[in-house]
């Protein structure tokens, strides 16, 4: 990485950070001259190749994303800042696309997982930038959770690409190069502690009114949080397989061939079974047909110790999360609807001998779970 950029407070704000660090390469869609002079730079454009037009790729949360036609092709430049691109206010880990580099870069010769990827163009550390292949103007999968349906062979596809990635032996070494324990750390608070903290800020009750109570009581049950807190520190200890890290619709695209698969800034080595329980929790969510869930399943071979009760349980805590939490879906759930989900997982999870998550019915049981016990503060 170079260090033409290394001024930076989380207080600063977007405008201050570009005056205090002139020598990083500050994307933006209306500076077509400068983004093309960049692009020579690194050696993306060649001699007689101009811009066309740039305008943005898709409504991304982390992190400035464009497209760029030239006279001869289309791109796609990414850079990350350190904050969130859609919350500037929230600091963010500023490496973060140079994690998802190594990430196409050590796949990169295993077909299977890559060719469902965009392929690497060229990296500006300096900058974190990264220039990709562009997949074609498709739209994400987030359309699910306004009521189209993944059809049993998408979901075949992306499972089998999660076996797929989940298979592959590296070596010791290279599993040391992507630690990415920054970029874990922001995950972990925002689905272990931040969705269970009473004091965390958040008004829920603007999203849903009434929520707030179930979720101080979900928050005061010592049983559920100490459940939680077990699976967040599995979340950030070094685990066998590279995982994707934030495995769901919006990090899917219906590409022309089958879906595709990008935005692996959260990989790192770690617990396969997150990567599948993050998928589950995303096709109960979206309310997903009982036929493509068992095609899910039946699509991922897991790795050899993989842990299924492991996987339903980051499910269950990913639904959670989605329904207390910053990062809320665009779904229409009534009240009445979110408890019985949240309540459905709390059971789940406090259940060891549970079958309920294992027959991936996508829907709560009724009638609707009772609140909680009296056992469940203990």
């Amino acid at each position: 990485m170079g260090d033409a950029a290394t001024e930076y407070d989380d207080d600063m704000t977007p405008d201050e950070f570009r005056r205090r660090n002139p020598d990083c390469f500050f994307l933006a869609c209306d500076e077509r001259e400068a983004l093309g002079a960049y692009l020579v730079r690194l050696g993306v454009i060649g001699e007689g190749e101009h811009l066309r037009s740039v305008a943005p790729a898709g409504a991304g949360n982390m992190n400035l994303t464009l497209r760029v036609v030239t006279n001869e092709r289309s791109l796609i430049v990414k850079q990350s800042r350190p904050w969130v691109e859609r919350y500037p206010s929230i600091a963010a880990p500023w490496d973060r696309v140079l994690g998802e580099a190594r990430f196409y870069r050590i796949t990169s010769e295993h077909p299977a997982v890559a060719t469902r990827m965009p392929g690497l163009f060229a990296v500006g550390a300096e900058s974190r930038v990264l220039v990709l292949e562009d997949l074609g103007e498709s739209s994400d999968y987030t359309s699910l959770y306004q009521g189209k349906a993944l059809l049993p062979d998408q979901a075949s596809t992306l499972a089998g690409w999660l076996s797929e990635l989940h298979a592959i032996d590296f070596e010791p070494e290279v599993r040391e190069t992507l630690p990415n324990l920054e970029m874990r750390q922001l995950n972990h608070e925002h689905i272990f502690r931040f969705p269970f903290d009473r004091e965390n800020g958040l008004d829920i009750e603007a999203i849903t009114p009434g929520l707030s109570r179930l979720r101080d009581e979900l928050a005061t049950s010592k049983r559920l949080v100490r459940r939680v807190q077990e699976l967040g520190e599995i979340y950030l200890s070094p685990g066998p397989r590279l995982i994707h890290g934030d495995f769901f619709p919006g990090s899917w695209l219906a590409a022309d061939e089958g879906p595709a698969v990008i935005d692996p800034e959260f990989a790192f080595f770690g617990p396969p079974e997150f990567d599948m329980g993050v998928f589950l929790a995303h096709l109960f969510l979206a309310n997903q047909e009982e036929a493509t869930g068992q095609a899910t399943i039946k699509g991922y071979k897991p790795p050899p110790g993989f842990d299924h009760r492991m996987a339903f349980a980051f499910c269950g805590v990913e639904i959670m999360r989605r329904l207390l939490g910053v990062a809320q879906l665009p779904i229409n759930l009534t009240l009445d609807e979110k408890r019985r989900h949240l309540l459905f997982c709390r059971d789940e999870l406090l259940n060891e001998n549970s079958t309920l998550m294992q027959s991936f019915r996508f829907k709560p049981p009724e009638p609707p779970v009772t609140l909680l016990r009296a056992s469940d503060a203990f």
